[in-house]
């Protein structure tokens, strides 16, 4: 894995300025950031440099000692993380502000990897091009296949800064996905995880008439899955806003049906907006001594224990699962016949 010298590095991508020297820019400053947040023998990219390269890695892991080499047809194993700067997925605002309103100093989302950040009292997120104020940044770790090892030596480390806060989980704290890259050669011995779906009842059929509650209803849906999870350990894999459609990812069963318990009480309590309670089925709904059952959008969930044959990063750098665990966590949420099922 190593021999010699081990240098890390950073790559960022952004547009100068008229006028601004590289020397000078904010670009150069986030190349320096984004270094200085990695080990020895680590390349990280921030989100603009990952999307003009992601779909070359083919190509990128045919590089050899003699540059070139289309004939070893390697590839890259990439991973994501995020650290403070721009950030562009799930609507960052309302994640940073879900993580400052839970005060978390620590991981608490999976899904896209690691975000970290910082936001003045008062401000908002700012422009990706001025260096003076803090915004956020998906970072992504990538190395060649015959250096993939790095990647579980590395995990999910890196030398941040305290006043970082960490608001989603990175790659290898997805549940198997460090010893799917170990035994990669050994499906058997893959361990086992606890999948999760979720559905919104109704979803597509009140999203045509939505207008822009169909954005509001999905953030409100993703702050409250983040909220639950700062405290129950997991993993979101995929959010499918258009389809309202969320896949995650637990180590135990426990926490697994923790979670999903959790949440069915959890989003009753949200600030839904008036007009997505007037939806016949998001309106509330009390028992015959008062209780609320059902109030805004209800979710469809199923789960699933087993055996994944693979853990990998998808095109976003996320954890990717491959099994029949997947596939049964899916239909057992199509089976339900209401949301809050």
């Amino acid at each position: 894995m190593f021999n010699g010298l081990r240098v890390r590095m950073g790559i960022a991508t952004g547009i100068l300025q008229q006028g601004t020297h590289v020397r000078t820019s904010s670009v150069l400053d986030m190349a320096k950031t984004i270094s200085d947040a990695g080990a020895g023998g680590q390349v990280l990219l921030d989100e603009l440099t990952f999307a003009s390269v992601k779909d070359r890695l083919v190509e990128l892991g045919a590089v050899d000692a003699n540059g070139l080499n289309i004939a070893k047809g390697l590839f890259m194993y990439c991973k994501n993380k995020r650290l403070p700067m721009p950030y562009v997925s799930w609507r960052p605002p309302m994640v940073v502000r879900a993580a400052q309103r839970q005060a978390l100093g620590r991981p608490s989302f999976v899904g896209t990897g690691v975000v970290l950040g910082e936001e003045p009292e008062g401000q908002g997120p700012t422009s990706l091009l001025d260096p003076t104020q803090p915004t956020m940044l998906h970072l992504y770790q990538i190395q060649p296949h015959p250096l993939r090892q790095r990647m579980a030596h590395f995990g999910s480390q890196l030398a941040l800064r305290e006043e970082w806060v960490c608001v989603l989980r990175p790659y290898f704290d997805a549940p198997g996905a460090r010893s799917s890259l170990v035994r990669s050669d050994n499906p058997a011995a893959m361990e086992g995880v606890t999948m999760v779906f979720a559905l919104v009842d109704g979803g597509k059929e009140w999203k045509l008439t939505a207008g822009r509650d169909k954005k509001l209803v999905n953030t409100i849906i993703v702050d409250a899955i983040i909220t639950v999870l700062s405290t129950i350990h997991g993993y979101i894999c995929r959010v499918q806003d258009a389809d309202f459609k969320y896949m995650l990812a637990f180590t135990t069963k426990l926490d697994a049906l923790k979670f999903c318990l959790v949440l069915q009480e959890a989003l009753i309590w949200q600030d839904w907006p008036e007009s997505v309670l007037k939806y016949e089925k998001f309106r509330e709904v009390r028992d015959e001594v008062g209780n609320v059952l059902f109030r805004g959008p209800r979710l469809k969930m199923g789960v699933c224990s087993g055996q994944v044959r693979a853990v990998v990063p998808d095109h976003q750098g996320k954890a990717d699962y491959h099994g029949h665990v997947v596939n049964s966590a899916a239909r057992y949420m199509d089976a339900a016949a209401h949301g809050g099922q």
